[in-house]
């Protein structure tokens, strides 16, 4: 066979696993970043009714979903995202402590956009690569 075949199947190779691949990811970071979105919304959901007990439960529960999710999304995304998330997610536990309703859903609302805006910004599209 010749070098310029080995050439195109070894390049043709690396391409399906670097697609392959970022599909896995983008899986992963979509269905990830929607557990984290469903915690959010239920914080929304009891900020709004001043249920602040349950509130401060789920901030709880999305702290330790977070922390396990951190170490795994560090590997795949930019750092600075993550600790925008951090910061957020410090100031959505702050606000509710302090029961500040309308800072609280403010951040929560910053804090989804931010979850929601993982996947699309990773996943493989032109604009992403370009």
């Amino acid at each position: 066979m010749k070098v310029w075949v080995k050439a195109v199947i070894l390049i043709a190779a690396i391409l399906i696993i670097i697609v392959v691949s970022s599909m896995f990811v983008h899986n992963y970071l979509k269905s990830s970043s929607q557990k984290i979105i469903n915690h959010i919304e239920n914080i929304e959901e009891n900020t709004r009714n001043n249920d602040w007990h349950k509130a401060e439960e789920i901030v709880s529960t999305l702290e330790s979903l977070w922390s396990d999710t951190k170490s795994k999304w560090s590997v795949l995304i930019d750092h600075n995202e993550i600790d925008n998330i951090d910061e957020s997610l410090t100031r959505v536990s702050s606000y509710i402590e302090e029961r500040e309703k309308k800072l609280a859903l403010a951040e929560l609302s910053l804090l989804k956009q931010m979850v929601q805006h993982i996947p699309e910004k990773e996943a493989l599209a032109l604009e992403n690569v370009f």
